[in-house]
């Protein structure tokens, strides 16, 4: 007796009682929708758009939608900025594809949402940036240097005169030969054809003899010390006061650094200076002890008057030994340090 075994699972792929598949299936619309639908299922229309009922567009009807999104966002729509308005159920990719394809009653050939909004409402095309000459970046060089003194590197930001562009771009532009530009140079190659602009490590280096020779000039012209908003320095390959600040600020062309032009030229000049000199911790001891015979106690940070001749009031000098001014380590006080020197008893004094 032969027992019924259960089918395998795919067995009924041999078994003829299923019907076997169609090569070319065939689609049929919905009998729900209307028959016009049904003909453009079938392709019998041209006019997709009508069919579908896709409501035709307009250049003054996008550039309407563009300019409320501007106003209520305050930037201006791109392809991927989602839906245009709760009331419009298109996006700004459909209005962008439609552009592209002149679909919806568009028929402007290379059209696109960027390309039109750069041409009607004067907006930055990333794809489509405007050319740049040499002639034209030598100004903004000329114009940079007559803003900050100093020419401008790679590195110097954007471009005031031309809103969106950085100096970083028209860098890369002449080393790439983009935008209009033969390639193969740079800003800084630029800037040594038509200015003889050197880089630093190039330069001669500069003294501290040179810069102080330079400000008894102009103190002897001006009557003023000199600052770093006082200009080029004559007699030089346009080097700026400016200039001279960050050098020795940073040690440029040969100078050790840490310093600034008022601290090298501090005493020189007849000229009260905005950086006062270091205080030593023995001269805050014989200020602390003539304050002491004079008025038969010691000082505290509230104590009136001034530090000897000094000019300096004791809460300054507090500050000075808390925070570390004037040359001072930091972490002490006024009462720390003379409880250090002249014993306990201080404190039971200032205290009392």
């Amino acid at each position: 007796m032969i027992s019924k075994r259960a089918p395998h699972r795919g067995s009924r792929l041999l078994d003829t009682s299923y019907p076997a598949p169609s090569r070319k299936p065939t689609f049929s619309p919905p009998q729900s929708i209307d028959a016009s639908r049904q003909l453009a299922f079938a392709g019998q229309f041209r006019n997709h758009d009508a069919i579908m009922n896709r409501r035709l567009l307009t250049i003054p009807q996008i550039l309407a939608w563009a300019d409320e999104y501007h106003e209520r966002t305050g930037k201006w729509p791109t392809n991927s900025a989602g839906r245009i308005s709760r009331a419009t159920p298109d996006t700004w990719c459909a209005i962008d594809l439609a552009l592209r394809r002149c679909g919806r009653g568009l028929h402007v050939p290379g059209m696109s949402l960027a390309r039109l909004l750069e041409e009607r409402r004067g907006v930055r095309n990333k794809r489509h940036l405007p050319r740049f000459s040499e002639r034209q970046i030598v100004d903004w060089t000329i114009a940079y240097y007559n803003r900050t003194g100093t020419w401008p590197t790679d590195t110097a930001g954007p471009i005031v005169e031309v809103p969106g562009e950085t100096w970083r771009a028209v860098d890369k532009a002449l080393r790439n030969g983009k935008r209009g530009l033969s390639g193969g140079s740079s800003l800084f190659q630029l800037l040594a054809q038509r200015h003889g602009v050197r880089r630093h490590r190039r330069m001669p280096s500069i003294t501290t003899e040179q810069i102080q020779n330079w400000a008894q000039k102009y103190f002897a012209r001006f009557k003023r010390v000199p600052t770093q908003k006082s200009g080029r320095i004559p007699g030089t390959s346009g080097v700026t006061w400016n200039a001279i600040e960050q050098m020795l600020a940073r040690g440029y062309r040969g100078l050790p650094g840490g310093s600034s032009l008022s601290l090298l030229l501090e005493g020189r000049f007849p000229v009260r200076s905005h950086h006062p000199p270091p205080l030593k911790t023995g001269q805050i001891l014989r200020w602390a002890r003539a304050y002491h015979r004079k008025h038969g106690k010691w000082p505290h940070v509230k104590s009136p008057g001034f530090a000897g001749d000094s000019g300096v009031t004791w809460g300054a000098l507090h500050q000075a030994l808390l925070m570390g001014y004037r040359g001072m380590p930091g972490g002490s006080s006024l009462s720390k340090l003379l409880r250090k020197h002249f014993g306990s008893d201080v404190m039971q004094r200032l205290t009392s």
